[in-house]
């Protein structure tokens, strides 16, 4: 049963519908600029139709956000890390080695081989993305089923030749 509120009566969201005037549920309403009070919208309307004149209300809720433009200095922030995952006893003693694309070392059946170090043996794990170390080191320690703490990471590099 809509309600007096003041001088306009109320139609609640269970007796009436968007987009429909509340008294002859014509669809010919002509919207007006909306409005936002606390956390409601509304738009003013008139209704074609009957002449009737009100207003829709609708709550806002947050939803996100869309973000157009990033400065430089906090874009790399917002790219996942990739980083190389290792098993190692010792020390990894050759970082050069890490110089190819992730995508190349991943597909490379022979990676495994290059990083068996007779003195300080190390396992290759995989290449894994993550926003930060912590979470790389999780994924890789789980995909091994192993501690994360005998994982180490090391930076993926482009070669001296590769362009930045």
């Amino acid at each position: 049963m809509p309600k007096m509120i003041y001088k306009d009566i109320k139609f609640s969201a269970e007796e009436s519908t968007d987009g429909r005037c509340p008294i002859c549920q014509s669809h010919d309403l002509d919207y007006k600029t909306s409005e936002s009070v606390d956390d409601m919208v509304f738009y003013p309307w008139i209704c074609k139709s009957c002449g009737t004149v009100g207003k829709e209300y609708a709550k806002i809720k947050f939803d996100g956000h869309t973000v157009s433009y990033v400065p430089k200095n906090y874009a790399a922030a917002l790219m996942p890390m990739k980083k190389i995952a290792v098993i190692q006893n010792g020390y990894v003693r050759d970082l050069q080695i890490f110089t190819e694309d992730p995508a190349i070392i991943e597909k490379d059946p022979d990676w495994e081989e290059k990083f068996d170090d007779h003195k300080y043996p190390c396992q290759f794990v995989g290449v894994f993305e993550g926003a930060d170390e912590n979470e790389i080191i999780r994924k890789a320690a789980e995909s091994e089923g192993v501690h994360p703490g005998v994982i180490t990471l090391i930076d993926i590099k482009k070669g001296a030749g590769d362009a930045a």
